[in-house]
């Protein structure tokens, strides 16, 4: 069970590996906020994949950090190209 569902996790980390929806906006972010958005997602799904395989509380923390940067990151990122916010 453990490794069916460490498999389940490397594939949606390898889904958003190949298929990412970042592309249209990605010259209006800096390098860094293209870094996060773009690898910090299937960063956090192999971490998942590394908790339910091992079970250690420290892939699962590490899991949600990640996923907190990138949920922040990705709000600012969102926020700043908004086309509908007024300068």
């Amino acid at each position: 069970m453990r490794l069916m569902g460490a498999l389940a996790c490397l594939a949606i980390a390898a889904a958003y590996v190949v298929v990412w929806p970042g592309w249209k906006r990605e010259r209006a972010w800096s390098v860094g906020v293209r870094f996060v958005l773009r690898w910090f997602h299937a960063v956090t799904w192999v971490l998942m994949a590394a908790w339910v395989w091992t079970a250690r509380p420290g892939f699962g923390l590490a899991a949600l950090v990640s996923y907190l940067i990138f949920l922040a990151t990705w709000f600012s990122a969102r926020k700043a190209t908004d086309p509908r916010q007024t300068p």
